[in-house]
């Protein structure tokens, strides 16, 4: 038996500095990332766990933080 091995799709993290959360949300879903861990709820994104320009696999969950 063949065992067939797939290329994953890379994508562009987006910056997401100064952006909401439903911005970076937004963002996020329309690039094929998802919303991972999300540190205080109010105020723009201050830092995100992946740099932006950074190529990862689709569906890849991207942490950020917010400041008030």
């Amino acid at each position: 038996m063949r065992t067939k091995i797939l290329a994953k799709t890379q994508i562009v993290v987006p910056d997401l500095t100064g952006e909401t959360l439903a911005q970076a949300t937004a963002h996020l879903v329309s690039a094929s990332l998802a919303l991972g861990t999300v540190t205080l709820t109010t105020g723009p994104v201050t830092a995100q766990s992946v740099a932006a320009e950074t190529k990862v696999n689709v569906g890849t969950p991207i942490d950020i933080t917010l400041t008030a």
